[in-house]
């Protein structure tokens, strides 16, 4: 079990940074985490359960991202809070964890990632310096290029089985 890192400090917010090992840049699931860490970051994001879609309005903030390691990736999912709210956010980030990795994600959460990763993908070769930098963290990252289409059909081409994360993901 990874340890808890508490810094106090007299400030408005509380910022909560929640990080996992994953599967490494190049691992052919990376597509799927990409689709988990777009579920959960919504849920996180409404600071409500997917389950009952219940929101709690607790955040300032939340993003969530993948760090591209070349032996792992890992999964953080970042927020602001007002301080007396992190025992209910911890709560809330723990609990959408196990929903996740005891329930997986339903028909409608998949198609919506999908489309926001299809929307991304296309946005992101709308002006020369995105393309540049599509190109380049492709080729520093991965060691190739894949075109738009080869991405846009690998996202497409997931299923749920494909986003349930295995025991040791």
């Amino acid at each position: 079990m990874t340890p808890l890192a508490v810094t106090r400090r007299p400030t408005e917010q509380a910022h909560v940074v929640l990080a996992a090992r994953s599967v490494d840049r190049n691992h052919p699931s990376r597509y799927a985490l990409a689709v988990l860490n777009h579920v959960l970051a919504a849920a996180c994001r409404a600071a409500s359960s997917r389950r009952s879609g219940s929101a709690r309005g607790l955040a300032y903030s939340v993003w969530s991202e993948r760090v591209r390691l070349r032996r792992r990736r890992i999964p953080q999912r970042g927020t602001r809070y007002r301080p007396e709210h992190v025992a209910e956010v911890l709560d809330i980030v723990t609990e959408e964890l196990a929903a996740l990795g005891a329930d997986g994600i339903t028909e409608r959460e998949l198609a919506i990632a999908k489309g926001n990763l299809r929307a991304e993908t296309l946005l992101a070769c709308e002006d020369s310096g995105a393309r540049m930098s599509r190109i380049g963290a492709g080729m520093l990252l991965h060691g190739e290029v894949l075109s738009v289409d080869e991405v846009l059909s690998r996202v497409e081409a997931l299923t749920l089985e494909d986003v349930t994360p295995p025991p040791r993901w």
